[in-house]
């Protein structure tokens, strides 16, 4: 994700904009980096014409919210045993999860915003 984050900000044209995203993601913490990607992904997605938005809120916004969450259950333990079917859950949705962001990398490596 976070390559993702720093690949939209390479791809944004304009330097006021990009002076203020990079501000924004300026952050120590991914839920706010996330989030300054995230309003910006999901206006764009939702004008693209080459599939850019399929799922997105689905795939990157949820998977990426399951996936962040049982990291920090199991980075910050607060006694709770992880329940074997999020384990399971997190192994099932990853790969697709992944190809996902990479497909939106690449995306920005080659078009500019």
């Amino acid at each position: 994700m976070l390559l993702l984050i720093e690949t939209f900000a390479q791809a944004i044209s304009n330097s006021e904009m990009r002076a203020k995203y990079e501000k924004e993601i300026n952050s120590r913490m991914i839920s706010q980096k996330y989030e300054a990607l995230w309003k910006r992904l999901e206006t764009i997605a939702s004008r693209s014409t080459n599939h850019l938005g399929d799922d997105l809120h689905t795939i990157l916004d949820r998977v990426f919210d399951l996936i962040r969450t049982t990291r920090n259950e199991a980075g910050h333990p607060t006694g709770e045993k992880i329940e074997k079917e999020t384990v399971h859950a997190n192994f099932l949705l990853f790969p697709g999860y992944c190809k996902r962001v990479y497909r939106l990398i690449e995306y920005f490596n080659n078009n500019q915003i």
